[in-house]
């Protein structure tokens, strides 16, 4: 591998990010159906991190996440995560559908964010933090929704449950 591929690498690395053609679109469509409201205010924070740190790439269907940038403002994203652990099941069961979808698709992205930065910046790939019988997804270390939860939940459970129903 040349060491300007690696030198890229490690400043900023491709992540698997759900959705990535959605998450920008989500956003976008949760902050226009949404009035001011607390569910609005809610994800401003992410908001903030992900137009200044992720960046739509091969023609927007990927997306780029600079790390050392989201490592460098943690605390904030950190900040947004226990604002999201703090939503009830029955808070979530009050919004509209539209409203839920984009809050389990932009929490799935954020904690996915948060899992590559506990050991950024000495990762190349999210694959690197499972093992031969472990897998990154499937690691319950989310509290979300009054539950413990993984990745592979949120997406799996949460996510393509709620576009069925849509």
């Amino acid at each position: 591998m040349n060491t300007i591929f690696k030198a890229f690498i490690k400043s900023v690395v491709i992540a698997p990010l759900l959705f990535s053609t959605l998450l920008f679109s989500q956003i976008s469509m949760a902050a226009d159906a949404i009035p001011a409201t607390t569910e609005q205010a809610l994800h401003q924070q992410w908001q903030a991190l992900v137009s200044q740190h992720v960046k739509p790439i091969n023609h927007g269907s990927s997306s780029a996440v600079d790390y050392a940038a989201m490592q460098l403002q943690r605390t904030q994203l950190q900040s947004y995560l226990k604002q999201l652990s703090s939503i009830s099941q029955t808070q979530f069961d009050a919004w509209d559908k539209s409203t839920q979808l984009a809050m389990l698709i932009n929490a799935y992205n954020a904690w996915t964010v948060e899992l590559i930065l506990t050991k950024y910046p000495d990762i190349e790939s999210i694959k690197d933090l499972g093992g031969f019988f472990s897998s990154p997804w499937d690691k319950s270390f989310i509290p979300l929704l009054g539950k413990t939860r993984s990745l592979n939940d949120i997406e799996h459970k949460l996510i393509l449950r709620q576009r069925q129903i849509q």
